[in-house]
């Protein structure tokens, strides 16, 4: 009869000693590779009738949501600012509006892209906005939000308003926040002051046609 000892195979009887193969130098260990980022895209071109759960509207502005031809707009004499909150956007994330066939260009322009705006109770909804600002005649990249005061122009560059079928951009990348219009940069500058938030987009109605946005695009950098 054969016996297994030790890993060693023996004649009954018999007893053979244990034996090791000779251990060599560990195989190195391959590195784990990162967790590829997921992109978030997120595309809307408000062809409803409401506008739905997955944006919340600023309620203290008392803006009465306009949709029209597949077109977003304000129906009231009031601020209408739309963030999005279908998904959550990381810190690097970027917010662009298409303006609509119907928008008047001869009018003060007021209608802002931004990011990383702030949200919940007590929180004062600071944000990341660019715009073209129609009584300066410049593009501009403002921190916006809270009390006048407080806010900041912090880069403004002289140009031409935009027209029906133009579109505007906000991007925000660690500090770096950049302005587009039509894919090409406008204005950038560097700011540490809000590192997460949501994305979406502002109008308003004295500067701007009831229905002005025709599509609106955010999500992940």
């Amino acid at each position: 009869m054969w016996l297994v000892t030790s890993g060693v195979l023996a004649c009954s009887g018999e007893v053979a000693a244990p034996t090791s193969l000779p251990l060599g130098p560990n195989p190195p260990v391959p590195p784990i590779p990162p967790v590829p980022k997921v992109p978030i895209l997120v595309i809307d071109d408000f062809d409803r009738a409401s506008l739905g759960a997955a944006w919340s509207i600023q309620p203290n502005t008392g803006a009465v949501v306009s949709l029209g031809n597949g077109d977003l707009g304000t129906g009231s004499g009031n601020l209408l600012i739309a963030s999005y909150i279908g998904a959550v956007f990381p810190g690097d994330q970027f917010s662009e509006a298409e303006f609509s066939a119907a928008y008047d260009n001869s009018a003060l322009k007021g209608v802002q892209v931004f990011v990383r705006r702030q949200d919940g109770p007590g929180v004062t909804p600071w944000r990341y906005g660019f715009y073209y600002n129609g009584p300066t005649q410049k593009w501009t990249i403002k921190y916006d939000g809270g009390p006048t005061a407080g806010t900041d122009f912090m880069r403004e560059i002289a140009g031409a308003p935009p027209a029906p079928g133009d579109v505007i951009r906000i991007e925000a990348r660690g500090t770096l926040l950049r302005g587009l219009l039509n894919g090409v940069e406008v204005a950038r500058v560097t700011d540490a002051r809000l590192t997460s938030g949501l994305a979406g987009v502002a109008i308003n109605p004295w500067r701007a046609a009831p229905r002005t946005v025709a599509r609106w695009t955010g999500g992940s950098l």
